[in-house]
């Protein structure tokens, strides 16, 4: 059987929205209408690798509300990419 981790108010997720945007984000919160994220960032491919960059680019997106309607899936975010989503987080807010 396998397990699978929690995905709890605090975590780290990935998120594939129904336009093909697959969003890492902090989850606040879920709930059968919608999820609410803080600070999502949007994944980008360039030609030097996969990266991530604020999904908002001219708005403040520190908190998002996201219908399910619009939610294809949800899952944990990869250790790697939560530990390097927190490393940009906190880079950010010591710029601020």
């Amino acid at each position: 059987m396998l397990k699978s981790k929690a995905m709890t108010p605090g975590s780290i997720v990935s998120l594939r929205i129904l336009n093909g945007d697959e969003l890492i984000a902090r989850l606040l919160d879920s709930t059968a209408e919608s999820v609410t994220l803080t600070n999502p960032m949007v994944v980008a491919v360039s030609e030097e690798g996969a990266g991530a960059i604020p999904w908002f680019a001219l708005g403040d997106a520190s908190v998002v509300n996201i219908k399910m309607t619009h939610v294809y899936s949800m899952v944990p975010a990869k250790l790697d990419a939560a530990e390097e989503y927190t490393k940009n987080m906190a880079r950010i807010e010591s710029n601020v």
